[in-house]
């Protein structure tokens, strides 16, 4: 399930901070305790034996500089960004009904029996389609719609409809899906609205489709990512790496930082703040290569899917052609200054109202003298003698003619 923690950063207040660090569900603790308990046991056990089987020259032969060798930020800085777009573009393309639900209630117009049962086996049709891409790809939406038993029990599928499906299948190769089945009544059934006259014109018609195909394409998009993932060598590579370098420190680390003069023992401070941030920034990695599965910060793929049914369901039914009552309702001046508006209010109150950014510049006597002066004309002293020119010729050719008397 995806951990929600945005209320708690409301505000850049101090105590905000306090609040996300120290959450358990979704946190970098939880993904790091496990692996950083048993670094530490591995540590303490190797320190065991550095310090009292292995000679001083042996000691010196384990150099901590080996660390370095590997370009860690630079293998997990770009990993995580490929990633992180690709959880973008999943959740993108997971499949909210709204607009499409919106316009095949607008489009398809009619109160009838036939007309009411056809919509709703529109707006069914979309979210068994999505429930269909999503039992394949998702173990928790795989979990709760195992077989095809499960949807008829759920509403969402009818048992001449299963027969249809299973005929599909097993007439050709179920590998290819059968998702792309419910899409295609949707499309007959739109086709035979518009012979009907439920839909008023071909544009609509078109509209409609278009509205239906963009739908299709987010979960055909959602599939792809699933068919083709992120090539394996690569994960392999970055998680390997990060973990042959703490393997490494579990020798290259004890010469400096767990003996001094006296044989004092240390804590490594500074290796296991490593360990915890290159670790967890892997796990982060982890975690959103499969936005689909049952972690902590996966996709609500059932919550996206009863919100789907329910939607969709009142749009076709309660909420089909159900407009508030309009009233013209008679707005005085007066009223107007009086009864401000509560938004206005917080607006004045904050200040922080979306105008322009020179709007509140305030000019100074200096500067407005320099304008005046600019006004003046006194940079530009050519062109004040072209406009004299101009204006001496204007006034001769408009003088009268009987000057000369």
């Amino acid at each position: 399930m995806t951990i929600s923690y945005t209320g708690d950063i409301c505000s850049t207040r101090y105590w905000s901070f306090l609040r996300v660090i120290f959450r358990w569900r979704g946190s970098i603790w939880k993904s790091v305790l496990t692996e950083l308990f048993i670094w530490l046991t591995l540590y303490y056990l190797i320190m065991a034996i550095y310090v009292t089987l292995l000679d001083e020259k042996r000691k010196n032969t384990i150099y901590r500089n080996y660390c370095g060798l590997h370009p860690l930020t630079f293998m997990l800085g770009f990993f995580v960004k490929i990633v992180v777009e690709r959880w973008n573009n999943m959740f993108a393309n997971i499949g909210f009904v709204d607009s499409v639900a919106h316009a095949v209630c607008s489009v398809v117009r009619g109160s009838d029996s036939k007309t009411i049962k056809t919509r709703r086996n529109i707006m069914r049709y979309l979210c068994l389609m999505q429930i269909l891409v999503l039992r394949d790809i998702s173990v928790r939406v795989r979990k709760c719609f195992p077989t095809m038993q499960t949807l008829i029990s759920a509403g969402l599928l009818k048992k001449h409809e299963q027969n249809l499906i299973e005929e599909i299948g097993h007439q050709y190769n179920e590998q290819f899906g059968i998702y792309w089945l419910p899409y295609n009544w949707i499309c007959q059934l739109c086709y035979r609205l518009r012979e009907n006259g439920n839909i008023a014109s071909d544009p609509l018609l078109s509209f409609v489709l278009r509205e239906l195909r963009e739908y299709r394409e987010r979960l055909q998009t959602l599939i792809n990512f699933d068919l083709v993932p992120i090539p394996l060598a690569y994960p392999q590579v970055v998680f390997i790496a990060v973990r042959t370098y703490f393997l490494i420190c579990l020798f290259s680390r004890q010469k400096i930082e767990t003996t001094t003069n006296n044989g004092e023992m240390f804590f490594p401070v500074m290796t296991v703040l490593q360990f915890i941030f290159y670790m967890g920034w892997t796990k982060v990695a982890e975690a959103l290569l499969n936005p689909l599965g049952e972690d902590d910060d996966d996709f609500e793929t059932l919550f996206v899917i009863e919100r789907n049914i329910v939607i969709s369901s009142l749009l076709a039914d309660k909420c089909f052609n159900q407009i508030p009552e309009q009233s013209l309702e008679e707005i005085e001046e007066n009223n107007v200054h009086k009864h401000p508006s509560l938004i206005n209010k917080n607006i004045n109150e904050n200040n922080n109202v979306l105008i322009g950014s020179a709007v509140r510049v305030m000019m100074t006597s200096e500067r407005r003298a320099f304008n005046k002066w600019m006004e003046s004309w006194k940079l530009f002293p050519r062109r004040r003698r072209q406009e004299t020119k101009i204006e001496e010729r204007v006034c001769e050719e408009t003088m009268p003619l009987d000057l000369e008397k």
